[in-house]
């Protein structure tokens, strides 16, 4: 019933405005720039070049696309536009959202110590920090050292990541995605290190520093922390993770930010209340969420459905300067440039797309059966379009890469090439 009620919306929307939807490739005619109550606008040149390299792209049956121009929140084209599909790492955009909106762009996590006196036990205690450094675990001994305890007798040191519980993997993952393309979500995690056991490795590297600083461990586990807080160190400002996270399409980032922020509004960290936590975190943004499923936040899993027009009406909320929260990664770029970073920094590098070097700040998605980009793409004129195009059913790796440049072809005819 929501997707009748949004269609309905944006018919009474187009009442009198510049630019008419074009829906699935049904011609419609171009007000002249005297009828546009906007300026700049997308000339119709640029938005039937787009469509003729579009045909011949002759991408696959299973693909959903939608453009919007982001002052007025006007639909300009949809092929599919409705039609959920595998989003691959476009997901992560949502995911984003979701962070932003829950914590804030500055917010900071913040890693602590604790202290036993009873049983001369020292816990570090996670906070799930996706960015969590060794300089930061340095930081928290050199407060060690300011406290009263007596640090020339032996100690016991845990490690608590018992705000999350044990990883498991859901649905519609891979069978090995670990740890090449995602490391285990826990609640303790150091220096982006690809390992099977974060949590392991992060007590490894704080006994090493530890006994480094002359301090003797009688022994270790991991264990709930018991006693009261002596240091804290708070991370880098949420932003940065998120910049991470959509420039490089960090996986570990995404699935630990959306999970953290689960935890922070339900007190739960289940795959399961994730999910649920997920759609009605967007629902009361105002993205309608029917048929859209998220399992993950990364993008990983095949069960994930999103279509085109849901993450349209996402962008159009990004590009909202009243948002604050979500306005920061449209304003700080904190997307992919085309030509410039990230995963778009080696893309539009031909003849026929360094034209829109710069001009595309997006999000990439790619499996093996999987090519997506959603984002904005600027006109020469300055007309900005938040764009996305799913693209499933691609057979292997190598057809996926024909059609990523394809779709870079048909932005740059956005960007006025």
């Amino acid at each position: 019933m929501k997707k009748i009620a949004i269609l309905g919306a944006l018919s009474v929307i187009l009442i009198g405005v510049s630019l008419p939807v074009v829906a699935n490739d049904i011609p419609s005619p171009e007000p002249s720039v005297s009828e546009s109550t906007q300026a700049p606008y997308l000339p119709l040149k640029s938005l039937n070049t787009f469509k003729k390299r579009l045909q011949k792209a002759s991408l696959t049956k299973a693909t959903s696309i939608a453009l919007s121009d982001t002052l007025t929140l006007e639909p300009i084209y949809s092929k599919n536009g409705m039609q959920e599909l595998v989003p691959a790492s476009a997901i992560k955009i949502l995911t984003a959202a979701i962070a932003l909106e829950t914590f804030g762009p500055n917010h900071r996590f913040t890693t602590r110590l604790t202290w036993d006196e009873s049983t001369r036990t020292l816990t570090l205690v996670g906070d799930a920090d996706p960015m969590l450094r060794t300089d930061h675990l340095r930081k928290l001994i050199d407060q060690l050292y300011q406290t009263d305890i007596d640090l020339t007798l032996p100690l016991i040191v845990q490690a608590d990541a018992t705000l999350f519980p044990r990883h498991t993997k859901p649905e519609g993952w891979s069978p090995n995605p670990m740890p090449r393309y995602v490391r285990p979500i826990t609640a303790l995690y150091l220096d982006n290190k690809m390992t099977r056991d974060p949590v392991h490795d992060t007590l490894a590297k704080f006994l090493k520093l530890l006994a480094k600083s002359g301090i003797t461990v009688a022994s270790n586990t991991e264990a709930k922390a018991t006693g009261e807080v002596i240091a804290e160190v708070r991370g880098f400002p949420l932003i940065a993770h998120v910049r991470t996270m959509l420039q490089n399409s960090d996986n570990t980032i995404a699935e630990m930010l959306l999970r953290r922020a689960t935890i922070q509004e339900t007190g739960k960290a289940t795959w399961k209340a994730m999910q649920t936590f997920a759609l009605q975190k967007l629902d009361s943004m105002g993205l309608y969420t029917d048929d859209l499923i998220m399992v993950d936040g990364s993008g990983l899993s095949r069960a994930n459905r999103v279509s085109a027009n849901h993450i349209i009406v996402l962008l159009g909320m990004i590009a909202d300067e009243t948002r604050l929260n979500l306005n920061v990664i449209e304003r700080m770029q904190l997307m992919a440039v085309s030509g410039q970073t990230g995963t778009l920094e080696e893309r539009f590098s031909s003849k026929s797309t360094r034209c829109a070097k710069g001009r595309v700040h997006a999000k990439t998605g790619s499996l093996s059966d999987v090519s997506a980009l959603a984002g904005y793409v600027t006109h020469v004129n300055g007309t900005e379009i938040a764009f996305a195009i799913l693209v499933n059913d691609i057979n292997g790796w190598s057809q996926g890469y024909r059609i990523r440049d394809k779709i870079d072809y048909m932005l740059a005819g956005l960007a006025g090439c």
